[in-house]
């Protein structure tokens, strides 16, 4: 049975991940969130979570995830304790779910060469976009990302550093009729 293509769709916080992964859903490609992992990974380990940030704690028991967000940027040896937790099960869950695939899919995770994660790909695509851009979409976000896109971004490789891995940018800064234009040429570069 041949290998699966799994692209790495990689980028700094606000670059346009998301949408490059839903534009490629609509091409039926099969798109694995690694935020998502993330998650279900600290749900999992929920005692040993809750053990070393107790004011994380929600009313149903889980873990709330701004908390342990706010942690993470605020004590590096909170963030290198949980990235040891929750990075052998987030890889498992990747080593399953290449093993379901039966065509193309994407693998969305804005630190894709930091963990090591390239390695379950066989292309990487690297969204960019202007960092007044990325700031304003970010803001416009409920989400625990809007409160710290500075810790976010500090916390992260640079744009340039994860550009220098990666097989092809893709620009979103640009109209979304330019932007899908460029995906498909990217596409077509990598097929």
């Amino acid at each position: 049975m041949s290998r699966p293509f799994v692209l790495g769709v990689t980028g700094c916080v606000g670059a346009g991940k998301s949408t490059v992964c839903s534009w490629l859903r609509e091409k039926q490609w099969a798109v694995l969130d690694v935020d998502q992992l993330a998650v279900q990974a600290m749900n999992d380990h929920r005692g040993e979570v809750l053990s070393l940030i107790p004011e994380a704690l929600r009313s149903d028991g889980r873990a709330s995830i701004p908390a342990v967000m706010a942690k993470m940027f605020a004590d590096d040896d909170i963030k290198r304790a949980l990235e040891l937790m929750l990075l052998p099960d987030i890889r498992k869950r990747i080593v399953e779910w290449r093993h379901s695939l039966t065509g193309p899919a994407a693998l969305e995770a804005a630190l894709l060469f930091e963990s090591g994660l390239d390695v379950y790909c066989e292309a990487t695509l690297m969204v960019t976009c202007d960092v007044t851009v990325r700031r304003e979409r970010v803001s416009r976000r409920s989400t625990a990302s809007a409160v710290h896109f500075d810790a976010i971004e500090k916390s992260q490789w640079s744009e340039a550093q994860k550009l220098e891995c990666a097989d092809v940018q893709l620009d979103t800064t640009q109209s979304v009729t330019v932007t899908r234009d460029a995906l498909e040429t990217a596409l077509k570069l990598l097929a």
